[in-house]
């Protein structure tokens, strides 16, 4: 691949994060509104949540995009890759900055680590069927695809992330 072609692949890596990033704007602001809880607290975990989603979606995206397109990985390790890496940011950003757990045993780390995997490994096995049966079998854009199966696993991992994972009611 030469230079004008990476240039080219790059509006990939960039224009789906405004994308995801308006879709998580739009679901969180109907979620804390049907909850009837959309507190200054709320907001701010809000802004964080989509600050650092963004992130991590700019890091599966980008981990993705340089698998297949640099390295010349199949499409579905690819996405395998591209999840561990963003996950381990995930949890770390959503531990520290957006949910701001008070765990500290060792016990509830490892208890609340473990939901928190457990969580987003179900989402990238839905990940990883939807980037096989969509790119591999329908042939769509991959990259296309991947960033429409990044918006449904954001929302499911909100839901429990806010709901399981990090709420102050499931004490570790």
């Amino acid at each position: 691949m030469n230079v004008q072609e990476v240039i080219a692949e790059l509006h990939y890596i960039f224009i789906p994060p405004v994308i995801v990033a308006y879709a998580r704007i739009i679901f969180t602001q109907k979620f804390f509104h049907a909850r009837g809880n959309l507190s200054t607290m709320n907001l701010k975990q809000l802004f964080l949540y989509g600050i650092f989603g963004v992130l991590t979606t700019l890091i599966n995206i980008a981990a993705y995009w340089l698998c297949t397109r640099m390295l010349y990985v199949p499409v579905v390790p690819s996405t395998v890759i591209a999840w561990l890496v963003a996950v381990f940011f995930a949890y770390y950003t959503n531990r520290t900055y957006v949910f701001h757990s008070t765990t500290s045993s060792l016990r509830g780390v490892i208890s609340e680590a473990a939901e928190f995997f457990a969580c987003r490994i179900a989402t990238g096995v839905i990940d990883v069927i939807i980037m096989y049966v969509f790119v591999n079998v329908l042939n769509f854009d991959d990259v296309f695809i991947k960033t429409a199966s990044n918006i449904l696993v954001i929302i499911l991992n909100y839901i429990a992330s806010k709901l399981f994972i990090f709420s102050k009611a499931n004490e570790h």
